[in-house]
């Protein structure tokens, strides 16, 4: 299997063409860290395909760091196998109802138990190879200092810097090709979760809306659309049953909102 992880869809689409904006929320620690490695792996990836010029390079490494600091964490792995191992038992109660498509679910099913086998064959943290790497080492070492990675202290990197940027193209795909395997597990844990719930619309009066949550199973990701010409952005509040959204507006506007907004909702577990 190749390391190189091809462009997302999400990063080849235009932003420009959309007409809504989706805003998600977590309810807990591992879908926390799965939306953050998400944004970051599409930014790297982003990122990795515009380095002809030194301020790109720095940007897109930048990314790779961040995510290795991401992912420098014990519990990480465990985390993410019990969250899919939750998500397999849900998905296998399905495979004897007529309504879903067996064949897709198999196959579904397949991938995620080669995936926890992967995970499980993972002795060391994830990212570990990478800290031997003389240039990554040196930049993280740098990186959470104030200001960031000055070229005075790190002569190494200012040296990879001058390679010719398909070289430097090479490195950090390869670089970011040792995550392949967390990659491959958040993308299809938020791609189940995001699936299990349709969309449903809902109308807020004077920009606000409450409604109960479900107890079982248990939400774990709060979605929320909108049009992007309303303008506004979801303040979400979740308690232990309930759950409360305050539209606010996208510029500083204290002034109170009489109008009824319509807007869609999932409650994803």
């Amino acid at each position: 299997m190749s390391n190189v992880i091809p462009i997302s869809e999400k990063i080849e689409q235009s932003l420009t063409n959309q007409t809504t904006i989706t805003f998600e929320h977590p309810l807990n620690e591992t879908i926390r860290l799965c939306l953050l490695l998400e944004q970051l792996f599409q930014q790297a990836q982003a990122d990795i395909q515009l380095v002809n010029t030194t301020t790109q390079a720095n940007h897109a490494m930048d990314t790779l760091i961040k995510i290795m600091h991401v992912v420098d964490r014990p519990d990480l792995k465990g985390k993410l196998s019990k969250c899919l191992s939750q998500q397999a038992i849900a998905l296998s109660q399905l495979e004897n109802n007529p309504n879903v498509d067996q064949e897709k679910l198999g196959k579904l099913l397949q991938e995620m138990d080669q995936i926890a086998d992967q995970l499980h064959a993972q002795h060391n943290k994830f990212g570990t190879l990478l800290k031997d790497n003389p240039i990554l080492k040196v930049i993280a070492q740098y990186a959470s200092s104030p200001g960031g990675v000055a070229y005075f202290n790190t002569p190494l990197y200012l040296l990879w810097l001058q390679k010719p940027h398909k070289e430097k193209q090479q490195s950090l795909q390869t670089w970011l090709g040792t995550f392949s395997l967390i990659h491959r597990t958040i993308d299809i844990l938020l791609r189940i979760i995001r699936s299990n719930q349709m969309m449903q619309q809902h109308e807020a009066q004077k920009h606000f809306f409450q409604t109960n949550l479900a107890t079982s199973p248990v939400t774990q990701l709060i979605r929320v659309q909108l049009p992007i010409n309303a303008n506004v952005w979801p303040e979400i509040s979740v308690g232990r049953h309930r759950l409360a959204i305050y539209f606010k507006p996208g510029e500083s506007n204290n002034s109170e909102v009489d109008a009824a907004l319509i807007f869609s909702l999932a409650c994803c577990f």
